[in-house]
Order: structure tokens, then sequence, then C-alpha cells
């Protein structure tokens, strides 16, 4: 069925192209069962148009928001694509508009409660904006990093999130400076790259530790940690004046 003429309408300063439908054509009623363009019966952008009576521009405007479309237009399109269960192909538009409201996020595990409940917080703070995450852990080998970091290019990220390995790598640094999209590091700095990063104080936050178990006459304090803690090691000192 050929798309219907488009017809231009100013209505209140602004201009709408309205596709001219045809008189007889009834809305769309619940029980619709037009037979879709592809054998697994995922309704496709062009099954909403052929249905709704327009053109594919038309629906690709409803799509991004209603743009230039009819009031009443915008609402007969989207009833179409509620009818049909229309859901856009996210990889497509992000090929069109290259933005793919993916974020990238990788840490060392998220078994490590810590890394997990960020890894929870962020996914919340992104599901507001209407992104999504994707999440991938490292194992804290920045070999592991680098192959995570390509999977996440070829899902086309707007952006990355990143707990660099503690094993650090030229190969994954180099990818790291490639990187065209916005990067931030967490919880560790990422040496020789320069970006937004989040850390802990850590000296300060063991200094404050350390003082309050002074502070209850604790005399005998001992550190455990990884091979990695000597600043916390020296925070401690510094504390207890040792």
């Amino acid at each position: 069925m050929a798309a219907p003429p488009i017809v231009v309408r100013q209505d209140a300063g602004k201009r709408y192209h309205v596709p001219c439908l045809p008189v007889a054509s009834p809305a769309v009623p619940s029980t619709w069962s037009a037979p879709l363009s592809k054998s697994n019966n995922r309704p496709t952008l062009h099954d909403v148009a052929r249905i709704a009576g327009v053109g594919t521009t038309t629906v690709s405007r409803v799509i991004n928001g209603g743009d230039r479309v009819a009031p009443e237009m915008l609402t007969h399109v989207r009833k179409v694509m509620k009818e049909l269960g229309y859901q856009p192909n996210q990889a497509a538009r992000a090929l069109k508009s290259a933005r793919s409201n993916t974020i990238g996020l990788i840490i060392p595990s998220i078994t490590d409660p810590f890394f997990a409940s960020f890894a929870s917080i962020a996914e919340q703070m992104a599901r507001e904006q209407e992104y999504a995450i994707i999440l991938l852990t490292s194992q804290d080998h920045a070999e592991r990093g680098a192959i995570d970091l390509k999977i996440l290019e070829r899902h086309r990220i707007d952006g990355l999130l990143i707990v660099p390995p503690r094993t650090g790598s030229r190969a994954l640094l180099d990818q790291l400076t490639q990187l065209a999209v916005p990067l931030v590091a967490f919880d560790r700095p990422l040496i020789g790259r320069n970006c937004s990063r989040i850390l802990c104080d850590n000296l300060q936050a063991a200094m404050m530790a350390t003082k309050h178990l002074v502070a209850h006459g604790r005399k005998r304090i001992l550190v455990l940690g990884e091979t990695h803690a000597s600043t916390r090691f020296s925070s401690g000192s510094q504390a207890t004046g040792r």
C-alpha cells in the first residue's frame, strides 16, 4: 500500500507534516491482527507505517519525540505502535544517531561487596537518565580489561566507567587513550591518562580510623590488607606517632 500524500498544516506558528488519512479508515482496534512483514512476527517500522497509513518518516519522527507531527497523528501512530507491540531497533538507531544510550562499566569483580554496590548505584543513576549499563569484570587483570574494552567499543558505548586493574598494561592504557567517549576512573587513579576520576582519600581515612582506636586506649593495632596497603600502613604510623 502506497503512503498517502503529505500536506503541510500551519498551526499557531508551527508547521506540521500531516499525512492524509483515508476518511473511511477507522482507528486501529484492540483486536488488530494484520500480517507482519517478517517471519519472526516482530513488528518493524515499516509495519507500523503500513498499518497506520503513514510514511516511515512520520513513524521515525514519532519515535524520536514527535517533532513536526500533528498531535492527533502522534496519538494515532503511538496507538498503532502499542497495539503491535513495536519496539524501536536500538542498534539501528545507534548507527544513525551515533548514540547508543549505553554506558560501559568495568570493575574487578561482582563478588566484592564494594564494587557490587558501586555497580548497583551506577545502574540506578543510568536508568534514571534512560541509559543502560553494560557490565564486565576484569578480575583485576589488564589483559582481560583490554578485551572487555574492545567488547564495549563494538557495542558503541556513549561513555565508560572503569576501576583500573591493579596490574598495569601499556596496551590497555593505549586503548583508553584512544577512546573517543567520556571516561571516568573510579577508586583507583589511571596512571598515564588524563581523565576524570573519583578516588577515596585512603591516607586520611586510615589516620581517622587509627586515631579513633588510639583514643579508646588501643595500643597494639593490627593492619590487615593487601600488598598495596602501604599507604594505609604509613598513615597509621603517622597517627600513632611511630
